[in-house]
């Protein structure tokens, strides 16, 4: 199994980053390896609505369907993906800390990641990579931005 996870302080109330975070459509701008989301279920998230991703990995572009698996705003959400060549789930999970912070931690669990054809410590590498990338940009933007873009 390959799984990375990362935690991070986002100094923002909980209620703001999950609706972030549920706007599929903003993934593009925090997880480098996310080029291309469409919701194909009309908003709002909610568990069964499904999106189709586009994400390139060691060079390699694939598409996926994910579905929402778990739903339990301010708190919790969980993709899975449904169709297409990398198995993998997304499990974020958001807690207070303090009154305008947020601590968010998401771990990215897959199987079977043979497509790419290179060994699973290397996957196991990239993926924590990914994850405390995703995590970093995801706090930058929310941190700078004024309230009014919340």
């Amino acid at each position: 199994m390959v799984r990375g996870s990362a935690a991070a302080v986002v100094e923002r109330r909980r209620e703001d980053v999950f609706d972030y975070l549920a706007d599929v459509s903003t993934h593009v701008d925090w997880q480098s390896s996310e080029l291309f989301v469409d919701q194909l279920t009309p908003p709002p998230i909610s568990i069964g609505s499904q999106f189709l991703e586009v994400r390139q990995t060691l060079g390699r572009r694939y598409e996926s369907v994910v579905e929402v698996v778990a739903c339990e705003p301010p708190s919790r959400l969980v993709l899975r993906v449904v169709e297409g060549p990398v198995p993998y789930e997304i499990a974020y999970a958001l807690t207070e800390h303090g009154l305008e912070s947020t601590r968010i931690e998401m771990v990215v669990a897959g199987e079977s990641w043979s497509y790419f054809g290179v060994g699973e410590p290397i996957l196991q590498s990239i993926a924590e990579r990914e994850v405390v990338g995703a995590l970093g940009n995801m706090k930058d933007i929310l941190e700078n931005r004024s309230d009014s873009d919340t």
